[in-house]
């Protein structure tokens, strides 16, 4: 009797570890499926749906009234800064902004959108968008459908912080100002003191020579100071240039695409590559290794996601990029890598495809779970 009791005891505890073992690996595979629920299940921010224009609105920014402004207005600066500390207290400093501005870029385009509107200069917008690139960092993950829509309007929003104003255009046109200066002066002096000419030409020469030499040292002064602008202009829109490469780079090395919408995630893919090529086109990019940068980070963070959810994700999905890549229809894929000797985005993301291929009928046939857990 206490024979058949003790193994009935056993097979009970034998069957609740088995239980919990089982329970323990269903879980275990339920979390790696669901990874996407960081992202989707988040409950919004209390301050998500304000909008930034009518935050800067409430903080006496009269932003209607000057919207379309060409020209800075340092009244205006002082207002937008006074307004946007208070934005820094109130809601860039909240917990959780971070993962709010990971799932919705809509701050950052209406705070750009808003320097546009003021005819605000290169350093405020550098300093927001710096403020944004740091909060950044501290967002585990970002939706792609934000950093699509951060690059989307860009090229709108800041290409007119990026026109080259060309030194030897200016220099002609001043130099055009000083024959056509000279020669005006000439002519009017001639006309109305022709007599006077006449009578004291060494002294009438005199007076005009200093005349034309007055307004010649005034125009060169005026050439330094637009020189020196410019350099100053050049130096700040460099930096706000590096900025917009640093944002990205973060951006799109914590890039999560979302499973339960798998296919239109290639889609996505060709898209941000797409946008990224248009900020070159728009002299926001000037140099090919920032682009060829920010394409690398794509590439190699599209590369992680198909190891890390290859498994949950349909062969047919593979089989529609592997069609494209082999058409040659990716064409930054086909560009010559700046970099001699080193592997092509191309060949590392056929191989990705391989094996998250390999992975996914693994997973059907067999049910091989072959990720690493989340």
């Amino acid at each position: 009797m206490k024979t058949k009791n003790l193994l009935i005891v056993f097979c009970a505890l034998f069957l609740s570890t088995f239980g919990q073992h089982l329970v323990a690996r269903t879980n275990i595979q339920e979390q790696e499926i669901d990874f996407d629920c960081f992202i989707e299940n988040d409950t919004p921010l209390q301050f998500s749906s304000a909008r930034v224009r009518d935050f800067f609105r409430s903080n006496r920014l009269p932003t209607i009234a000057l919207k379309g402004r060409e020209k800075q207005d340092n009244e205006v600066v002082q207002q937008f800064n006074g307004s946007l500390q208070n934005y820094i207290t109130e809601v860039y400093n909240a917990r959780g902004y971070a993962q709010q501005l990971s799932q919705d870029g809509t701050h950052i385009i209406e705070l750009l959108e808003l320097c546009n509107d003021l005819g605000l200069d290169a350093t405020t917008v550098y300093s927001c968008l710096r403020l944004f690139y740091n909060k950044m960092k501290a967002a585990e993950l970002v939706d792609d459908t934000v950093v699509q829509q951060l690059l989307e309007p860009l090229p709108n929003l800041l290409k007119k912080y990026f026109k080259k104003k060309e030194e030897e255009q200016i220099v002609r046109s001043n130099v055009t100002f000083l024959r056509e200066n000279t020669e005006n002066i000439m002519l009017s002096r001639f006309t109305e003191h022709y007599d006077y000419f006449q009578k004291e030409p060494d002294m009438f020469i005199t007076k005009l020579t200093n005349e034309i030499d007055q307004a010649y040292q005034q125009e060169l002064a005026k050439m330094r100071s637009e020189t020196s602008k410019n350099d100053e202009d050049a130096a700040m829109t460099e930096r706000l240039r590096q900025t917009v490469v640093k944002f990205f780079e973060i951006t799109l090395g914590k890039t999560i695409w979302h499973m339960q919408a798998y296919e239109g995630i290639w889609d996505s893919f060709l898209s941000l590559a797409n946008n990224l090529q248009m900020l070159g086109v728009h002299g926001i990019l000037d140099h090919m290794d920032d682009l060829d940068d920010l394409l690398w980070s794509l590439v190699h963070r599209f590369n992680f996601f198909l190891d890390l959810r290859g498994s949950t994700l349909p062969p047919a999905f593979f089989d529609e990029i592997e069609s494209d890549i082999a058409s040659g229809a990716v064409f930054f894929l086909e560009e010559a890598e700046l970099d001699e000797g080193i592997k092509s985005k191309k060949e590392l993301l056929i191989k990705a495809l391989a094996n998250a291929k390999t992975k996914s009928i693994a997973f059907r046939r067999s049910g091989i779970f072959s990720e690493p857990m989340v």
